[in-house]
């Protein structure tokens, strides 16, 4: 159940992905994350009133709730900041292979700090599942070096002003940018984790991370965009597909940390990490003018399937 669980997840997160790009037009992506969040909160609280009118609102231990806080900052605030300048720079299929620095620390983190004692089977599992996606962003990066693919990106903003020009315009600024938005993907999950092993209140705790998203990525967008107004946000909440990509950004979290609750933490974020696959499908039946999926990238799907399955079996 809890491969099936983080599966979801994979595919709410993708779907997230189709749903910002189909209405993302000319809007600032400060603006549009902020939205996101502001959605994802919103569902957050209306199932938290809906426990608690039938009794069955559990609150995490005060113990648990730092870990969740910590989760969030890292994972949905500082992750984020640090991807999207690495796509606008490398684009997405090179910083999709940095990436993998997630999934490869959390299985380090799990292993030597929570004690994860994966099978033989397992780690093979994993080892195919890394291969698959390694292949998968290889693919990508042949297709948008033939079109230019990584033109479409639009990046949030970042605070490149403030850093020295020789490092902004640095490749290796922005290889050690993705390889550490990866490890910052990983480490948040690492703090979720923990969080779930002295609570497992699911719910509660997604929205714990997500209140804390929500509240820096406001103040960040404060102090390094100018040119944003919070009084947009009931214009852009008009717009169906961010509201779209809100509620499948709650229900992601919710598939993930039910995932995480039911195995180990490297297994759940290495299955997470097959979002890309299920965004270039997605893409491919409901945006078929912005993307495209080829033969190899089927059969490399394929490879991370029969990865999971081993990890299954073990």
């Amino acid at each position: 159940m809890a491969v099936i669980f983080a599966f979801a997840s994979a595919c709410s997160y993708a779907a997230n992905q189709l749903f910002i790009r189909r209405g993302r037009q000319s809007l600032s992506a400060n603006l549009a994350a902020i939205c996101t969040l502001i959605v994802d909160n919103i569902c957050n609280a209306i199932l938290l009133i809906i426990l608690w009118f039938f009794g069955k609102l559990v609150w995490p231990h005060p113990a648990a709730i730092p870990f969740f806080i910590m989760g969030g900052f890292f994972a949905n605030f500082l992750g984020r900041i640090t991807l999207f300048p690495t796509i606008n720079y490398l684009g997405a299929a090179r910083s999709g292979i940095l990436g993998l620095s997630s999934p490869v620390a959390t299985l380090v983190l799990g292993v030597f700090l929570l004690h994860e004692r994966p099978t033989p089977l397992v780690l093979c599992g994993l080892l195919v599942v890394l291969t698959g996606l390694f292949f998968i962003a290889f693919e990508q990066e042949r297709e948008q070096n033939a079109s230019n693919a990584h033109k479409k990106f639009i990046p949030v903003h970042f605070t490149e002003s403030y850093m020295p020009a020789k490092w902004v315009n640095s490749n290796y600024f922005y290889v050690a940018l993705g390889i550490a938005s990866g490890l910052l993907f990983g480490i948040g999950s690492f703090w979720r984790k923990i969080g779930l092993n002295i609570s497992s209140t699911i719910i509660p705790g997604v929205a714990i991370g997500s209140l804390t998203s929500l509240i820096v990525a406001v103040i960040y967008a404060k102090l390094t965009d100018k040119n944003l107004s919070l009084r947009e946000i009931p214009n852009v909440l008009r717009n169906k597909n961010y509201v779209a990509a809100g509620i499948f950004t709650a229900c992601a979290q919710y598939m993930f940390f039910t995932a995480m609750s039911l195995t180990m933490v490297s297994i759940a974020n290495m299955i997470k990490s097959t979002t890309p696959l299920f965004t270039m499908l997605f893409g491919r039946l409901f945006l078929q003018k912005l993307e495209a999926i080829s033969k190899r990238v089927l059969l490399y799907g394929l490879i991370v399937m029969i990865g999971a399955i081993l990890i299954v079996l073990g």
